[in-house]
């Protein structure tokens, strides 16, 4: 059966961007753009679809144990399968990040449903800017998602508009950043991993000793430099700002307990490893450990194409 019959006999329902665009046009010549159109849509679904199942594949080399790169050194499944399908290591991430957002086909058929107000599918294109806010992690980021989709659906934006109207919002926020406004890099090896883990914590320790906790400069010491009165004026306003101070470091705190689980786990796996190769047995799996997200921020990161 013809796609031309096909369509007479689903009826399908009138897309107003193609009805618009096509009104004037001759029945033929406006059958022909229409099954032009939605081959144009299928492909985008396909496409998305098949990010889909390359970033499920590539979530699922998680489990694998580490293997040797050309010159044998330990890698991360994930390095090989990026440099196996020539892509960088961001984009690897996004595609990550794509399957973590949405997990399983009941979840990706929605997103591949959805249509703009004049009819248009979302694209591939679309996806990828919109996975910058790592809804995955929930609270503000998956709001921030959210936002952004609604909005890229309601006002017909096209990927470079999308990608605008994001950009002048962050231009336009004069507020101060918090982590997460843009991407972090992430560092390839676990040997850089470590390093910049180490350089991030004796920073924060530095500035946490000599400033915030401090008794001389510490937040204490400028809480009892307000004169008594000021601090009665303002009694609603400097207790917000110490709960939210308290609620920030009770999330990091959790974020330390989790972190030091990990290095416990990472510890006792590499124990495994070891009396696995004096074995010469290839039980190398990681043992389960926690997964703590962050503490919600706001904020946008840059996409990448692979």
């Amino acid at each position: 059966m013809s796609t031309k019959r096909n369509l007479a006999k689903n009826k399908v329902p009138e897309i107003p961007v193609l009805q618009e665009q096509t009104n004037n046009v001759a029945p033929e010549l406006k059958m022909a753009l229409r099954e032009l159109f939605e081959v144009d849509e299928a492909s985008e679904r396909a496409k998305i679809e098949a990010m889909w199942e390359r970033a499920r594949m590539i979530a699922g080399l998680g489990k694998k144990e580490f293997c040797a790169d050309k010159e044998g050194g330990a890698v991360h499944p994930f390095d090989v399968a990026a440099d196996l399908l020539q892509m960088s290591g961001s984009y690897r991430d996004v595609l990550l990040q794509f399957f973590h957002a949405v997990p399983n086909r009941e979840a990706l058929e929605k997103i591949t449903s959805l249509r703009m107000k004049c009819g248009r599918c979302l694209t591939w294109g679309h996806l990828q800017l919109l996975l910058r806010f790592f809804p995955s992690a929930g609270g503000v980021s998956r709001t921030q998602f959210d936002h952004w989709l609604q909005r890229a659906l309601d006002e017909n934006l096209t990927v470079a508009q999308l990608d605008r109207a994001i950009a002048e919002h962050l231009r336009g926020d004069r507020q101060p950043k918090r982590a997460g406004t843009r991407p972090i890099p992430v560092p390839r090896t676990f040997d850089k991993r470590c390093e910049k883990l180490r350089e991030h914590v004796d920073k924060l320790s530095l500035h946490l000793q000599q400033v915030y906790v401090s008794r001389e400069n510490g937040v204490l010491a400028s809480l009892e430099e307000i004169p008594p009165s000021v601090v009665a004026k303002r009694e609603a306003e400097i207790q917000k700002q110490l709960l939210e101070v308290q609620e920030r470091v009770q999330s990091l705190k959790k974020l330390l307990i989790t972190m030091e689980k990990n290095c416990e786990t990472g510890l006792m796996w590499v124990n495994h490893v070891c009396q696995a190769v004096g074995r010469s047995t290839s039980e190398t799996s990681l043992p389960d450990a926690p997964v703590e997200h962050p503490p919600e921020t706001s904020g946008m990161m840059d996409s990448e194409q692979g």
